[in-house]
């Protein structure tokens, strides 16, 4: 079992001593693999980049730069996402102020249409009155004009009278003066 043993440490010593042998069949993912001097690296993939650990380094932190970027990239787009379901709504929301409003100023333009044509109806019949007045005032003031010239003559009348009764009487009363003397 002890050269058992000592066969299997040197044919491991052996096999370090000419390199291993990696065969890379899987080109979608990023891995690491270090490789000692005099290991074989068998290609089965479209392409493949071998690095050293300096360069890996570069691209390492570039690549971990660009996943946090990604990360921001994706709350911005979670935060703008938000923003248009805000926007969305408040739109949504104005249309229906909109439509109300819309709905209030139709509905107040119909009353005052009716408004309108019930002013105008009763300005046309005060418009009407107003003349029928007008007519009727016509008529009293010439109504009025003569019983004016009916009280102007009545009146001469009445001078007439009193002036023909103050001459009879002072007639009468002469020849009752003559006739007595």
């Amino acid at each position: 079992m002890k050269n058992l043993q000592i066969l299997f440490i040197l044919v491991f010593i052996s096999h370090l001593s000419h390199g291993q042998q990696k065969i890379f069949n899987d080109s979608t993912n990023i891995t690491t693999y270090i490789s000692l001097k005099n290991d074989v690296i068998v290609n089965a993939c479209d392409s493949l980049f071998i690095l050293n650990a300096k360069t890996y380094k570069i691209y390492e932190t570039a690549l971990t730069n660009i996943k946090k970027k990604a990360s921001i990239d994706n709350e911005i787009m979670k935060y703008y996402s938000e923003s248009l379901q805000l926007t969305m709504k408040r739109i949504d929301a104005q249309n229906s102020e909109y439509k109300e409003l819309k709905n209030l100023t139709n509905h107040l333009i119909s009353d005052s249409q009716t408004f309108v044509n019930t002013t105008q109806k009763q300005l046309t019949d005060v418009n009407t009155i107003l003349s029928d007045s007008k007519s009727m005032l016509t008529a009293v003031n010439k109504n009025l004009d003569n019983v004016i010239a009916e009280i102007k003559n009545s009146k001469k009348e009445r001078w007439k009278l009193l002036g023909n009764g103050v001459l009879a009487g002072i007639s009468i009363s002469s020849l009752v003066f003559i006739i007595v003397k």
